[in-house]
C-alpha cells in the first residue's frame, strides 16, 4: 500500500493546552493518504484500530498521521504484530550514516536529495541513486 503526503501541521499536545503558549511545544505532523487494494485498505483500517481516519472531503481516502516525514510518496506495510510502517527507511539509515561518517556527509547528501527527487516524480528508489552537482545546482537570481 501506498502513501502520499498531502499536508503538514503542527499540534500541540492535549497534556500541554492548559499551559501558556509561551511554554507549549507543538509537534510537527504529516498526513499521508493511503492508497492501495481492496484488502490492504482493509488491514489497513484494521491496524488503525481507534486510530482510522479519514480524508474530511468528499473522496473519503484513508488517511495516517506521523511525526515522521517519509518524503512525497512512501510505501507502507503492516507488520505481523498488526502495526503499520514505513517499508523504506533508506533516508533515515543514511542520516545515521552522516552522522558516524561525518567526512562523508556531503555524498550522503546528496544520495538522499536524489532518493528524494526521485521519489517527487514518483519513480521508485531501489538503490542509491547517482546525483551531479548539476542536478542540485539551485538559480541564483
Amino acid at each position: 500500500m501506498n502513501g502520499v503526503k498531502v499536508n503538514e501541521i503542527m499540534k500541540v499536545p492535549q497534556s500541554q493546552e492548559h499551559l501558556p503558549k509561551a511554554e507549549q511545544k507543538a509537534t510537527r505532523r504529516f498526513i499521508y493518504e493511503i492508497f492501495g487494494t481492496k484488502d490492504e485498505l482493509v488491514a489497513f483500517k484494521k491496524a488503525q484500530g481507534d486510530f482510522y481516519r479519514e480524508s474530511t472531503d468528499s473522496r473519503k481516502v484513508p488517511v495516517l498521521f506521523s511525526t515522521k516525514n517519509y518524503g512525497v510518496a512512501v510505501e507502507f506495510g503492516i507488520s505481523a504484530k498488526g502495526n503499520v510502517f514505513s517499508k523504506d527507511n533508506v533516508i533515515e539509515n543514511l542520516q545515521l550514516f552522516a552522522v558516524q561518517y561525518p567526512d562523508q556527509k556531503k555524498e550522503i547528501d546528496k544520495q538522499i536529495a536524489g532518493i528524494l527527487f526521485a521519489r517527487a516524480s514518483g519513480k521508485p528508489v531501489s538503490a542509491p541513486v547517482a546525483v551531479t552537482e548539476d542536478t542540485l545546482a539551485i538559480d541564483a537570481q
